[in-house]
């Protein structure tokens, strides 16, 4: 799989969105292995499919590593032994919930097609939200047990006991 990044910021974070994406849906077809087409640029900039800027002449830009290296490395860490158990059913087309077991505790991996969507995740307890860079924070469920969780087109990584998942 590849997706073309040569022009800066929207090509780079489309490339950035779509790698986990894409590998996430892969997982859920049964693909055990998965390779991008590129760790580098080339020189080429018809051929910028990779995770690293190769410009050759601009030292600032020449071997920087693009968003979609740090979306990898964050799905790799958070993916990493874990087995992929469904997409979870009653979100919609577009809305995205894949099921991970493996680990610790349950982990998703959350998205929106296009736009954004509230979902309400029900839960006892706080969970833990990833987004596509890494940052992690915490979000405590209300009085209600809910969290409502904005989704994007971004994954993001949610860990923690769901109990049920609904359109907010």
């Amino acid at each position: 799989m590849g997706w073309h990044s040569h022009t800066l910021d929207e090509k780079e974070r489309e490339q950035a969105r779509y790698l986990p994406r894409v590998q996430v849906l892969a997982m859920s077809a049964g693909v055990s292995r998965f390779s991008w087409y590129a760790f580098m640029d080339t020189t080429n900039p018809a051929r910028s499919f990779g995770m690293i800027a190769n410009h050759p002449g601009d030292e600032a830009d020449r071997y920087r590593p693009k968003p979609s290296y740090a979306a990898y490395a964050v799905m790799t860490a958070r993916l990493s032994g874990l087995t992929h158990d469904s997409r979870e059913p009653g979100l919609g087309a577009a809305t995205h919930s894949h099921l991970f077991s493996g680990g610790e505790e349950e982990l998703r991996v959350m998205w929106h097609g296009t736009g954004s969507r509230v979902v309400d995740l029900t839960t006892r307890e706080p969970l833990q939200v990833t987004d596509l860079l890494g940052r992690v924070t915490t979000h405590r469920p209300g009085a209600d047990g809910v969290v409502g969780l904005t989704l994007t087109e971004n994954p993001q990584y949610v860990s923690g006991d769901v109990r049920a998942i609904s359109a907010g």
